[in-house]
Parts: structure tokens; sequence; C-alpha cells
């Protein structure tokens, strides 16, 4: 469980520099730039983007085209803050309801 919410929040810190990634490079154009998550990616680590694809159209092809290629699009910080409140969602602490005792 707690590894579980350290990813989730290690998401959403992930989200905040994709979101600051967009904020730079806005003031840096003097117009307003939103990055997608492949863009920022391949800038990121070029190689592990290509090795991932080539690793995914071999073995699943299914999850690169229509799921992976269409989360490239979308923005960074978009993408990241979902998965990251959806981890924190699933591994959330939940209060037990089978105590018959009273504090």
């Amino acid at each position: 469980m707690f590894l579980g919410r350290l990813f989730g929040w290690l998401l959403l810190a992930a989200a905040l520099m994709s979101l600051g990634w967009d904020v730079v490079a806005s003031l840096d154009a003097n117009r307003f730039v939103i990055n997608a998550l492949g863009e920022q990616w391949f800038a990121f680590d070029r190689d592990s983007q290509t090795g991932t694809q080539r690793f995914l159209q071999e073995n699943i092809p299914f999850l690169w085209d229509p799921v992976l290629v269409t989360l490239q699009r979308w923005p960074g910080w978009i993408v990241f803050a979902l998965l990251g409140i959806l981890v924190l969602l699933i591994f959330r602490k939940r209060r037990r309801k089978d105590r018959w005792f009273i504090r």
C-alpha cells in the first residue's frame, strides 16, 4: 500500500514537472505552448522511446498503436496527473469496517 501511494505521488510530481516544462517553453517562445507526452519523452530519452516502440510492436502490438500512440499525443502533465490520481485512489487508505469494539 505504501509503495502504491508513493508511486502515485511520484506521478503527480512528474505532472508538475511536465507542466513546468510547458510553462518554461511558453515563456521562451512568448506564446502558449503545450508539449505532448511523446515530444517530452523524445527530448528526454529518444532511445528508450524507440526501444519501447520496437518492443511493443513486436510483442504486444495492440498496446502500442491504439493506446500509447494516443497517450503520446496528449499533454504530458495531463497523462501523469490522471495516472497519479488513479493510482492514489486505488491505493488509498481505507477504514476497516469490521471493528466490533469501541475505542
